[in-house]
């Protein structure tokens, strides 16, 4: 599970301009290109790694690495999230997989999730996309990032504002896990430590955490 980004990353660049890796004994980088973003993943001590490129995210499992990156990218902020997998996930009744005729309406969702999303973007999520409809309105969303033979990560999960607090993250949460474990893979999800209800909503389904890392956005 530690190396499923760069893993996937690296043997399946679908909107990456360009992937590199940097290795040096123990530690690595990888810098993933696409979407007009340079995000990177650190793997031990190699923060002296990073060429001089303009950086928008960096993820590292390294306490030490915080500060040495914050000092070298101060425009970036420093958030821990928790790594959470789902033990012991069930069939949900209430989520459904997205499918083509869903494409305006997951557009919608993104767009208030994220702010902007292309349609070329969105159809490449539907089918890898789960969500809850109520009275035909895509109102909760979620999607697989990444889907390897062990580790499949669930990322996007979103509720529109006015139908929170009624357990629809959750749901497709559930619904997502099932899926994974029903195909022999780990369930995986990061969430921000400071996001008390979303870890409350994923641990009545089944999720647990495993360790925390720190993302510098």
């Amino acid at each position: 599970m530690t190396y499923a980004y760069p893993y996937y990353d690296l043997i399946t660049p679908e909107e990456a301009v360009r992937t590199s890796l940097i290795m040096d004994k123990d530690s690595m980088v990888l810098i993933w290109k696409g979407l007009g973003r340079n995000d990177i993943l650190i793997y031990g001590d190699a923060v002296k790694l990073i060429p001089d490129v303009e950086v928008h995210n960096i993820q590292t499992y390294n306490l030490e690495n915080v500060d040495l990156i914050s000092s070298r990218f101060p425009w970036l902020k420093a958030t821990r999230y928790i790594d959470m997998v789902c033990e012991s996930p069930e069939p949900s009744a209430v989520v459904t997989r997205l499918r083509d005729e869903d494409l305006d309406m997951l557009v919608k969702v993104r767009e208030i999730s994220t702010g902007m999303i292309s349609y070329e973007r969105a159809n490449r999520l539907i089918g890898k996309t789960f969500g809850v409809k109520i009275d035909g309105k895509l109102v909760s969303i979620g999607s697989f990032l990444v889907k390897l033979p062990e580790v499949w990560i669930i990322g996007g999960v979103f509720t529109l504002p006015e139908y929170r607090g009624r357990g629809y993250a959750g749901e497709i949460v559930k619904a997502m896990a099932w899926e994974a474990r029903s195909n022999g893979a780990i369930p995986l999800l990061h969430v921000r430590e400071d996001n008390i209800p979303a870890i409350r909503s994923y641990s009545r389904v089944g999720c647990r955490e495993i360790r925390r890392r720190w993302w510098l956005i």
